[in-house]
């Protein structure tokens, strides 16, 4: 494709073939929005995926990595590569509806101080996946951490977390839009920079989003375009590794942009609520062996849990 393409899709792939081969057949099933290109950012599948991309997709490009570089890394080689002025990253367990690329490219010309951009997610039963969320903060981590948002769902204060106040009916600005579908001008990563690599997985769209409000641009929420996300189709691979590497994002972020005080209080609040879940795991473990079968998966739920304590005590300081 000589001509330069309006829009690049980037997809970061780790062993999940078939979920990555049905994201890009809904791709190839959407409106054609001018020019576009696809580029696939492969994290050492050991899976089949460059075999199905090869004989299934030969048009589109694939950077095979040989070790999984973490999402972020794997984002910014998307980015180095690709020419379109608009780029939109994609997971790869997600499927595009009814012209969701074309209506949120639509949205995005119309929206000149746009930072990134989102749409409606859908869980694969239809139902609404709350996609965006607070920045975070002592107060969300709270409100996350003690339950505070579900029991106040409708209080912004303890709904910001996971905007449990918001029907995500209207377009408006948010904070933060999770990384399964972006799309944001080149020029607005051009000015505040790529990934931050330094967050394996997890908090680094965080990251990004909050880097563009800094930078004057709106993150907004536009809900006139719908995609399916299926939902964590990598991590559940090694869950327990993956929880732990999240709990160290959160530490990285918040190390980021706040003092020693402040990353304390956070660190508390996390400790508090992983202590919290153990002892609701242990809980649900009795209830299991005496044949409640609602808690068949407390045993799993509470290994985790004691995983991340155990994390917390003996890793070192400086990690945190």
């Amino acid at each position: 494709m000589n001509q330069r393409p309006e829009l690049s899709i980037g997809i970061v792939n780790y062993n999940t073939r078939d979920l990555l081969q049905g994201c890009l057949k809904s791709i190839a099933a959407e409106p054609r929005f001018g020019e576009y290109e696809v580029i696939v950012v492969d994290n050492a599948s050991s899976d089949g995926s460059l075999a199905m991309l090869a004989s299934d997709f030969p048009a589109v490009h694939v950077v095979a990595n040989e070790q999984n570089r973490g999402y972020a890394a794997a984002v910014n080689q998307f980015i180095k590569i690709c020419r379109g002025a608009v780029l939109l990253v994609l997971n790869a367990d997600i499927a595009a509806l009814d012209g969701a690329i074309d209506k949120t490219l639509n949205f995005l010309h119309h929206h000149e101080d746009a930072g990134f951009v989102g749409c409606r997610v859908l869980n694969p039963d239809r139902s609404l996946q709350r996609s965006c969320r607070g920045f975070p903060n002592w107060i969300n981590f709270l409100s996350e951490n003690f339950y505070l948002y579900a029991l106040f769902p409708k209080v912004p204060l303890f709904g910001a977390v996971f905007m449990t106040h918001f029907n995500y009916q209207s377009e408006r600005e948010v904070d933060v839009i999770l990384g399964a579908f972006l799309m944001v001008r080149r020029r607005v990563i051009e000015q505040i920079g790529a990934m931050d690599d330094q967050f394996f997985m997890y908090a680094e769209e965080t990251d990004w989003c909050y880097r563009a409000k800094q930078a004057g641009y709106r993150n907004l929420f536009f809900p006139g375009a719908e995609i399916i996300h299926y939902g964590e189709q990598s991590t559940r691979q090694n869950s327990v590794a993956m929880f732990i590497e999240l709990h160290k994002s959160h530490h990285k972020y918040i190390r980021k942009y706040h003092g020693a005080a402040y990353r304390m209080l956070v660190k508390i609040i996390l400790v508090f609520g992983v202590i919290l879940r153990l002892l609701f795991g242990t809980v649900g473990v009795a209830l299991a062996r005496l044949g409640f079968r609602r808690f068949a998966g407390a045993a799993e739920f509470r290994n985790r849990y004691l995983q991340t304590l155990l994390w917390y005590f003996t890793s070192a300081t400086g990690s945190h």
